[in-house]
C-alpha cells in the first residue's frame, strides 16, 4: 500500500490525490502519459474504485488530468508548462508582448491542409503527407515586423478552425487548450539575406541581412507537432528569451 493511513482523519480520496499529484510535479508521471488504470491504482493504494475515480476527478478540475474515453487518463500541462522536466516554463511570444503592454496584432493570411515535400524538413519529419499550412504575419504600431509559415501534423485535428482561421491568435495556446503537449522543441537560427526571401509582405533591399529561425516541435510520441519558418524584419525585431527556472 502506498502512503495512505486508514486512521488519519484524512480522506481516503485526498490522501491519493495528494500522493497523485506529487508524483505528477516530481515527474514520475509525465506530462502527455497515461497515469495507472483503476484497477492498478486501487491495488497500490487499498482503496476503493469510488476513492480513486474521487482522486481522479478532482486531479482534473484542478488541471493536472484529463480523462478520454477509451483511452485512459493522462497528465497534461494546465499547471506544468511544457519544458517543466527541463524545469524551464516558456512563455509564447503572444503572452510576452501582453506582459511588456505591447500592442501586437496578429493577422492569419491563410489556413489551409495541404500536401509538402519540402526539402527543408528535418529528415525524421515524413514528406510526401498532409499537413495543415498556417501563414501570418505580425506587426506593431501597425508595421509587420515579422512573417512565418506554420505546418502542423495532422495528426492532430484543427479542422475546425479551418472554417475560422482569424480566430486563432497564439498557435501555443491553441496547443495547451487541447492537450496537445510538445515534450521537445529545436530552433534553428541563421541570417540569410533579402534575395532569399521568399514571397513576403514586407520588402529588403537584396544586401541586406535578417534573421530566419526554423523551429521543429515534437510530441510524446516522437512525432513532429510543428514545422515553423519565421522571418525577421532586422531593423524593428531584437530577438530574446526570457527562463524562469520553476524550483
Amino acid at each position: 500500500m502506498i502512503g495512505i493511513d486508514k486512521n488519519s482523519g484524512v480522506p481516503l480520496y485526498k490522501q491519493v490525490m495528494d500522493d497523485l499529484e506529487r508524483k505528477i510535479i516530481n515527474g514520475v508521471y509525465k506530462i502527455g502519459e497515461l497515469i495507472p488504470p483503476e484497477p492498478e491504482l486501487m491495488s497500490a493504494y487499498n482503496v476503493s474504485r469510488i476513492t480513486i475515480r474521487r482522486a481522479i476527478d478532482d486531479l482534473s478540475k484542478k488541471g493536472y488530468l484529463d480523462k478520454r474515453p477509451g483511452k485512459g487518463t493522462f497528465v497534461i500541462n494546465k499547471h506544468i508548462s511544457m519544458g517543466t522536466q527541463e524545469k524551464i516554463k516558456l512563455k509564447s511570444f503572444s503572452q510576452k508582448m501582453r506582459d511588456m503592454n505591447i500592442e501586437l496584432h496578429t493577422k492569419i493570411l491563410s489556413f489551409k491542409r495541404v500536401k509538402v515535400d519540402i526539402k527543408s524538413f528535418d529528415k525524421a519529419i515524413p514528406t510526401n503527407s498532409h499537413y495543415y499550412l498556417l501563414k501570418r504575419q505580425r506587426s506593431i504600431n501597425k508595421e509587420i515586423i515579422m512573417e512565418f509559415d506554420t505546418y502542423v501534423s495532422c495528426k492532430y485535428d484543427l479542422e475546425d478552425l479551418l472554417e475560422n482561421p482569424k480566430s486563432i491568435v497564439s498557435l501555443y495556446e491553441i496547443f495547451n487548450d487541447r492537450n496537445i503537449v510538445l515534450r521537445r522543441s529545436v530552433d534553428y537560427m541563421e541570417a540569410i539575406l533579402g534575395k532569399d526571401l521568399p514571397d513576403m509582405s514586407f520588402e529588403i533591399e537584396d544586401n541586406i541581412p535578417l534573421l530566419k529561425k526554423t523551429r521543429v516541435s515534437y510530441d510524446v510520441d516522437g512525432d513532429m507537432v510543428e514545422y515553423t519558418e519565421i522571418y525577421y524584419k532586422p531593423s524593428k525585431y531584437i530577438y530574446s528569451n526570457e527562463y524562469i527556472y520553476i524550483e
